[in-house]
């Protein structure tokens, strides 16, 4: 696990995103979803070269549902950006290239 990206569910939610001094990037995953694992690697990447400006976190779809339903998750993997209780958007792209490009335009 990387150490840059943080695991989170209802009882440190809170904590770790809505209360965040800078954006959050949450990633809405589940163990059995093959395209989230696909992604894992280009999150450490992002991770890496966003660690001052954005925390990642992690959120297993399988044991957070209240969490899904209110960023109205219905894919998996979902990637929603937000800062406080604003969403910022939710990223559509899959290489770390477009992944960033998105990042940067919603931190504009």
């Amino acid at each position: 696990m990387n150490p840059l990206i943080i695991d989170v569910g209802g009882a440190n939610f809170d904590r770790e995103v809505t209360e965040s001094d800078r954006p959050v990037l949450i990633d809405f995953w589940a163990p059995w979803c093959g395209p989230c694992k696909a992604l894992a690697p280009t999150l450490d990447s992002l991770a890496a070269v966003y660690a001052d400006q954005v925390k990642i976190v992690k959120v297993n779809a399988d044991e957070n549902k209240p969490l899904l339903d209110r960023f109205g998750v219905r894919t998996l993997p979902s990637l929603v950006l937000v800062h406080g209780n604003k969403t910022l958007g939710n990223l559509s792209g899959r290489t770390r290239t477009h992944m960033a490009r998105e990042i940067d335009s919603m931190l504009e």
